[in-house]
């Protein structure tokens, strides 16, 4: 059966097309890597009987894990001056000669994939200049990506009661798309979550953004805070209503002094403006102990459960442990 493109993937199309075009090559795909299956979800080739949307390879001998694992260069004008590349079964069948990858990464940091162009015949043009447009065209099939997660999660807030955390970096923020989706959502029922893996720019039009949201009941969270100064900034900037501890401040916390000051300062951080404070990856009941006795509100990880499908929430399956304190913190939704 053919597969019908949803509109996300008519508009990654549009931007293969270009990247093909641009570089003059006979193949552009966007790949989603699953850590076992490289899934090639969105093609534009000059052979669409042999590459087409939904090809599955195994991921652990693709060029682009080659290229995620510094084996290969990002840029390569001719597979065969690399003995490496040759091995793969990419240089066999279907006989690539020139390629070219970048990764896809969402505003929380995560690798979703790759966005590639290659070609049956070596290309000595084929130069950085060209991964840089690559690069452009990747962060723009992110976003649309990320859209599309929004309208997902968008979509659960009428089929379940409280409030849909939505995790958002700032660049996706201020585009038209994630602007729109907003103002057709009960504000008061939504929790973004900033991310800080992409730098402001412009704080000024950040806040713009953000104060009419703001202003009709959303609630601003900072994401991964602790990892690093930026989410610091952040929060000096946005004064949220959320800070979120980063797991790698939190895990162990239970058995680490240091960990645990860091915390503490943290929580009397957002105590001074009125922020709750939300621990991210609490995986045992001695950290789920210790982050109640340092005030921290509330908690996520898998101490309190894994993931699970809204089916299986509706249908009130989850149990939820509770720490041993007097105090205890409660699961957040995440």
């Amino acid at each position: 059966m053919r597969h019908t493109r949803t509109d996300v993937e008519q508009q990654v199309g549009g931007l293969l097309a270009t990247a093909r075009e641009s570089l003059d090559l006979s193949l552009a795909f966007l790949s989603r890597m699953d850590g076992t299956t490289q899934h090639l979800q969105v093609v534009e080739s000059s052979m669409p009987l042999l590459f087409k949307d939904g090809k599955s390879y195994d991921q652990a001998t693709s060029l682009c894990q080659a290229i995620w694992d510094d084996k290969l260069p990002a840029v390569i004008p001719d597979l065969r001056k690399y003995p490496d590349a040759m091995k793969l079964p990419a240089a066999r069948m279907p006989r690539l000669r020139s390629y070219v990858s970048v990764p896809v990464v969402l505003s929380d940091g995560t690798r979703y994939g790759t966005f590639c162009a290659a070609g049956f015949s070596s290309d000595k043009a084929l130069s950085q200049r060209d991964q840089a447009l690559l690069r452009v065209l990747a962060q723009a099939a992110a976003t649309l990506l990320e859209l599309k997660a929004l309208v997902g999660a968008a979509g659960h807030l009428d089929r379940l009661g409280g409030y849909v955390a939505m995790n958002v970096s700032p660049a996706t923020l201020l585009t038209d798309g994630v602007a729109g989706l907003l103002t057709r959502l009960p504000l008061s029922r939504v929790l973004l979550e900033l991310s800080e893996h992409d730098q402001v720019e412009d704080y000024y039009l950040l806040h713009a953004a953000l104060e009419p949201l703001r202003a009709a009941g959303t609630r601003l969270a900072i994401d991964d805070v602790g990892a690093d100064f930026s989410s610091l900034r952040h929060i000096v900037l946005t004064r949220p209503d959320v800070i979120k501890l980063d797991r790698s401040i939190v895990t162990g916390l239970g058995a680490d002094p240091v960990l645990s000051t860091l915390v503490h300062a943290l929580v009397g951080f957002g105590r001074g403006f009125g922020a709750a404070v939300v621990a991210e990856g609490v995986e045992t009941e001695q950290d789920a102990t210790a982050l109640a006795a340092l005030g921290v509100d509330m908690g996520q990880g898998w101490y309190f459960g894994r993931p699970v499908d809204v089916d299986t929430l509706l249908a009130g399956e989850l149990s939820v442990p509770v720490p041993r304190s007097p105090q205890p913190i409660s699961a957040a939704p995440g």
